[in-house]
């Protein structure tokens, strides 16, 4: 990763059960509305750490509201789900953000968190362009175009498993006040969810959504890439 600094971050915790005031902070972060959905006690914390464009946020919630979030143009979320349910609304659709589904927001994408009971996730916000960048690394391409990600990730087997299993440790050691003190490890880790996130989450280019062809992992990435050929190739 580019210019990113571990050693230099930005750390805040907030907790409490005041909705506005969780509104407010969230507004604070990144535009976040809070709309409570009935009586009843609410409960919260957040912890964020964050450099450059990157965060991680590490959320406890209880009770029943729902955040609305608008689009943020150049930053992707992908919120990892570790305990409880919830229901993430993005467009047109409603989308189970339960065990073993993590959820990808496009950045031109506004989206609703409907929490109903105790919850747990990890959220990560990455930049659209080191995500592109990364897959063009990997496969020592260039691509043609913006690329689309799937909502939908499988964190059941395979990379998912392996980033559900990093984003549970990440989200232990930002509550517990312990990852945020040890930034070479905070970056190490983070290292490893983006590659793992990379290779879990389909993508496809536009021509190939419009023609509705399906989403790719990174491993079979080259057949929905436009991939550039040397004069003689």
């Amino acid at each position: 990763m580019p210019d990113v600094n571990w050693n230099s971050v930005d750390h805040l915790s907030f907790a409490g059960t005041d909705l506005q005031e969780l509104s407010a902070s969230l507004s604070y972060l990144h535009n976040g509305e809070v709309r409570r959905e009935s009586r009843g006690t609410t409960k919260y914390r957040i912890d964020l750490v964050g450099t450059q464009g990157i965060s991680i946020i590490a959320s406890s919630y209880d009770g029943a509201f729902t955040i609305h979030f608008p689009a943020s143009i150049d930053t992707a979320t992908i919120l990892i789900p570790l305990t409880g349910n919830a229901i993430v609304a993005v467009t047109d659709r409603k989308i189970p953000s339960i065990q073993n589904l993590g959820v990808f927001v496009d950045r031109l994408q506004n989206y609703e968190l409907h929490v109903a009971g105790p919850r747990r996730h990890l959220c990560f916000r990455v930049p659209h362009d080191e995500l592109v960048r990364r897959i063009e690394v990997r496969l020592n391409i260039s691509v043609r175009g913006r690329l689309q990600f799937a909502n939908e990730i499988d964190l059941s087997q395979g990379p998912g498993l392996d980033l559900a299993r990093l984003a549970m440790t990440m989200h232990d050691g930002l509550t517990g006040e312990t990852l945020h003190k040890t930034p070479v490890a905070l970056g190490h880790l983070l290292e490893a969810c983006l590659e793992f996130l990379i290779d879990a989450v389909g993508h496809t280019t536009p021509a190939n959504f419009l023609a509705g062809l399906p989403f790719r992992g990174t491993s079979s990435v080259r057949s929905t890439i436009c991939i550039p050929t040397s004069p003689g190739g």
